[in-house]
């Protein structure tokens, strides 16, 4: 499954060895006790694609072990996921032995329709509805919000591109030809944050595969 445990476990991995947070991940140390800055950032994570996944016993790329009450912070998590946005959101938790220490993982999954709103907040007039830069959390423009209103029943998602990567990555021997037609497929139907690009951007490099441009490079 593509957004299972396994698959994000390597993401959490990738991230903390080059010491850098996706905009779908945010490490955090401990439960920060902003919970308008939590529903933000969950509002965030359920804008994207295929969710976005909060790490908790990280302290500047170091994994250093939970801190905070597991089932606590799960509690509000999953409480803030499920009462303060519309639609409401759904979490997934699990965790992630680095070394031997536990990370606390809670993947707040993608909202079934979006955008995504913070519940208590002017659906236009105000800051309801946020999306991730780099590793920040920041408000969409009015004019982002009615975009992705207007564009929602257009959106075409085709799972099938990342099928085919992946099983092209379980053949011994691909061609160049073979990395590059699937990289074109890849950016034709996959959205730009969507995490499955971290691992296919080293694997068609390694065929001398451009992601940057259509063709192949030398």
């Amino acid at each position: 499954m593509l957004t299972g445990k396994k698959f994000w476990g390597q993401l959490i991995r990738e991230a903390l060895n080059n010491r850098t947070e996706y905009n779908f991940l945010d490490f955090k140390l401990n439960l920060s006790d902003k919970t308008e800055r939590l529903k933000e950032h969950i509002n965030a994570f359920g804008n994207l694609e295929r969710g976005g996944c909060f790490v908790f016993g990280v302290e500047k790329f170091v994994p250093v072990g939970t801190q905070d009450d597991k089932d606590a912070v799960i509690r509000k998590i999953v409480d803030l996921a499920g009462s303060t946005q519309v639609p409401s959101l759904n979490v997934d938790t699990f965790s992630v032995k680095i070394g031997n220490k536990n990370l606390l993982c809670l993947h707040i999954l993608p909202g079934i329709s979006k955008p995504v709103f913070i519940k208590d907040r002017a659906p236009l007039g105000g800051r309801a509805c946020f999306k991730r830069s780099g590793s920040s959390t920041i408000a969409m423009q009015f004019q982002e919000i009615k975009d992705l209103l207007i564009n929602a029943q257009e959106n075409y998602y085709d799972e099938s591109a990342i099928q085919d990567a992946l099983r092209l990555q379980e053949i011994p021997n691909p061609t160049k030809d073979q990395v590059q037609t699937v990289t074109n497929r890849l950016k034709e139907y996959l959205p730009v944050e969507d995490p499955f690009w971290v691992r296919w951007i080293f694997y068609a490099d390694s065929f001398g595969v451009s992601i940057d441009s259509n063709t192949s490079s030398n």
